[in-house]
Parts: structure tokens; sequence; C-alpha cells
């Protein structure tokens, strides 16, 4: 899932104006990743890294809020393009590359075969 919300005007931001939240300090808790577009040469690329963080990994909610500003901005779609998450793309490739070998994989069905009182504790999250 990813939502898309408004915020107030970019000079705004930070002056208690009327509906004004602090969206990531709520969400932050809750969603995969959450961001505050600042940058309307950035809303494109944000855009499709949201929804490639949403649908990596384990999927999950991520959070992107934009200035009203950017909403009601008009730009050029350039069809490409994702922000760099150097910390998301390093646990992404590590997880894409942790695989059990097949021989380990057989040993463990074997092994689960065999219990008596089989339990499996899966997820921890």
């Amino acid at each position: 899932m990813v939502l898309i919300t408004g915020q107030v005007p970019r000079p705004a931001m930070g002056t208690d104006a009327f509906q004004e939240a602090p969206v990531f300090n709520i969400m932050a808790p809750c969603a995969k990743h959450v961001f505050l577009v600042t940058d309307e040469a950035k809303v494109e690329a944000t855009m499709r890294t949201a929804f490639h963080i949403a649908r990596s990994g384990r999927p999950a909610r991520w959070w992107s809020t934009s200035h009203a500003t950017f909403q009601l901005a008009k730009s050029v779609f350039r069809g490409g393009g994702l922000l760099h998450m150097r910390g998301y793309e390093e646990r992404l490739e590590e997880l894409e590359a942790a695989t059990l070998a097949p021989a380990a994989a057989e040993a463990f069905w074997k092994l689960l075969a065999r219990a008596e009182h089989p339990l499996i504790y899966a997820g921890g999250g």
C-alpha cells in the first residue's frame, strides 16, 4: 500500500499552520518508509521508489507526503528513475543473496519429518 498525502505549502511548514501535522513522526513507527518530498524535481522518482519499496523485500506500507505547492505544479514526465536509498538497497541485496543450499534444505526436511513434536517459529515481528 502506498499512501500519498498532502502537506501545507512549503513556506508554512514549521509554523503551526492550519492543518499542518508532523506526518513523519506520526507515521514512521507504522510504515516501511516515510518520505517528505521537498524538491519538485524528485516527485516522479519518489513515487517510483515508493512503489518499488512497497513491493520489494517484505511488502508493507509506504507513506509519501508532499507540499501543496507540488500538487499544483506542472512538470515533465521523465518515465524512469528511482531515488538512491543506500541502506535499503544494501539490506535488499543481502536478503536476495541469502539462500539455503539444496543439501541443507533437504537435511532440514528430513529432520522435520522425524520430529515427534515439530515446532516452527517463523517471523518474530
